[in-house]
């Protein structure tokens, strides 16, 4: 029984933080820094978003060079100085070290000092050859200077004493200088040419520092915060809203089931008094940890996201700011199009009235004007006879030659002649009846027929009609072999059942019949023979209705079908 009861108290610590009324002292700690902080508020302003903004206020963090996301939070342990990472909050006692790790961020800044330092070190490698080079050629120039200077001297000198010495000596000297000289020359030219080659080398080698410094800037910027276009931020927006709903929706259920366990845990040692077993608690812890690692998993998620959404959005909104510029600027073309339009239209109209006022004045004087013409023949300037022809000329084209043309207005000027041109071809293609019957068409001036339904009902009732005949030629038929097989005396004159538009079927008779033999014949086979056929008869039916009256009429029948058919 000792062993049951000291089982609980391994999985229930004592975990209970002191009082909130009393302050927290925590250290910071980032790379070699550390720094006291006091939390006023105790344990119940305990949070990671306050951790984080001690961590930014006491060390100046800057988000232009080290980025927008805090790294993680890391907690010494007082009893073994194992740093782990900062998970739960009740691990945190007063004066607890808390750590920034820093290293992810250290990785990359030691990547781009890394090449930054290379590309320095580059450059000072080309600085101490371009100094050495120059050395070499100040000492060139050195050594120059002083065989001029020589040179100089001895041809300033006195003259030798003795002519045959001096001469010899003379000699001598020459042929020395000159080779020095040729030697210089030389040297000098192999000089210029490496200075040459080193000039492009170095160059070279600028444009290639130039490249890579680009280079790892760009990494840089990229590194820090991705760029996104056209319509690939707006995916990996939607992307992430997708993904952050469903591991919120598995969070939600997750942390309902926790609670509901929790509860009904709560339940039974308080209520019941019922003792959990042991590995229900764990397994109620394990399931607290994974949450929590979830939730955590998330909120980095969201930390990692947000700087960029918020660039995405910021790109969104200035094409939407963009886009109603635009359209504002489109609203105010549209109203000086509008304006424009109408000033034409009022010119137009006077232009209108002009022409008919013309035409008024250019008819008769008895008032019945004459064919009206649009067009005013060009009227003869009356010249002045005091004035010189050749020098009204010459006048004329020194005006001409003094004229300056803009070529661009020239230009507007035949395009905008070539296309009223083009415009009075297109009318003049067209003719005056084309004209007229496109404008009778257009104003709906045609008769109404109906359209294809009446054409459509027209022909259907004429269909009906002409069946209609067939059948009832074909039971005339059949009725006129019927009565010549059994002949009934003549009835006075009755009313004919082929009226109201029935064919007259007295062309198919023998000449020598009467001409009341159809009546004969109707009024014998009236009850056998239908007066109308159906709605729905097809041409067919008549036959096989024939046929069935052939096969009812009995043998004597047959020899009188086979000379009608």
């Amino acid at each position: 029984m000792d062993s049951q009861n000291s089982r609980p108290a391994q999985f229930t610590p004592d975990m209970s933080p002191p009082p909130s009324s009393k302050e927290v002292t925590l250290f910071l700690q980032y790379k070699t820094k550390i720094k006291k902080y006091v939390l006023a508020e105790g344990y119940a302003g305990l949070t990671i978003g306050r951790l984080q903004l001690a961590f930014i206020e006491k060390f100046a963090w800057n988000t232009h060079n080290n980025g927008v996301d805090l790294p993680e939070i890391y907690i010494q342990d007082p009893i073994s100085g194992v740093r782990h990472e900062l998970e739960d909050l009740n691990d945190v006692k007063d004066r607890s070290v808390l750590v920034l790790n820093v290293e992810a961020l250290d990785e990359v800044k030691k990547h781009i000092d890394e090449s930054v330092g290379g590309v320095r070190r580059l450059i000072e490698g080309v600085r101490d050859t371009m100094d050495n080079q120059a050395a070499s050629i100040q000492l060139l120039t050195d050594r120059q200077q002083q065989a001029a200077k020589e040179i100089a001297r001895l041809a300033a000198g006195p003259a030798p004493l003795s002519s045959a010495n001096g001469q010899s000596l003379a000699s001598t000297a020459k042929g020395s200088y000159v080779t020095e000289i040729q030697s210089l020359r030389r040297d000098l030219a192999v000089l210029r040419q490496t200075y040459s080659n080193f000039s492009s080398d170095v160059s070279a080698s600028m444009n290639n520092v130039r490249t890579k410094a680009n280079a790892v800037k760009t990494v840089a910027t990229d590194m820090s915060v991705p760029s996104y276009e056209g319509d690939a931020g707006r995916a990996r927006v939607n992307a992430g809203k997708k993904e952050l709903a469903d591991e919120s929706e598995k969070l939600v259920a997750r942390v309902d089931d926790l609670q509901d366990l929790v509860e009904d845990l709560r339940k039974d040692v308080v209520t019941r008094g019922v003792r959990p077993l042991p590995r229900q608690l764990e397994a109620v812890g394990r399931d607290i940890s994974a949450v929590t690692k979830e939730l955590k998993k998330m909120q980095d998620f969201l930390k990692r996201e947000k700087p960029i959404w918020t660039k995405i959005w910021e790109k969104e909104l200035q094409q939407v700011c963009e886009e109603r510029d635009q359209l504002t600027m489109q609203e105010d073309l549209a109203v000086d199009l509008e304006d424009d339009l109408e000033k034409a239209t009022q010119t137009f109209a006077l232009v209108e009235q002009a022409t008919k006022q013309q035409a008024l004045q250019s008819s008769n004087p008895d008032g019945n004007a004459t064919v009206v013409s649009f067009r005013v023949a060009s009227r003869t300037l009356p010249l002045d006879p005091s004035i010189d022809p050749v020098k009204a000329k010459d006048s004329v084209l020194g005006e001409v030659r003094a004229l300056q043309p803009n070529h661009e207005n020239r230009v507007e000027a035949i395009e905008r002649a070539e296309k009223a041109r083009q415009k009075e071809l297109e009318s003049r293609r067209i003719g005056q009846f084309q004209k007229e019957l496109g404008a009778f068409v257009e104003g709906g001036k045609l008769k109404k027929s109906g359209g294809f339904e009446e054409a459509e009902r027209l022909r259907k009732a004429k269909d009906e009609k002409i069946r209609k005949e067939v059948w009832e030629r074909m039971q005339g038929l059949n009725t006129g072999d019927t009565e010549e097989e059994q002949p009934a005396p003549q009835s006075p004159k009755e009313e004919s059942p082929l009226e109201n538009g029935e064919p007259d079927t007295s062309a198919l008779k023998q000449d020598e019949e009467p001409e009341n033999a159809a009546d004969v014949r109707n009024e014998v086979d009236a009850p056998a023979a239908p007066s109308s056929p159906p709605a729905n008869t097809t041409p067919e039916s008549p036959k096989s209705a024939s046929g069935g009256n052939r096969s009812s009429s009995g043998p004597g029948m047959s020899e009188q079908d086979e000379q009608t058919q």
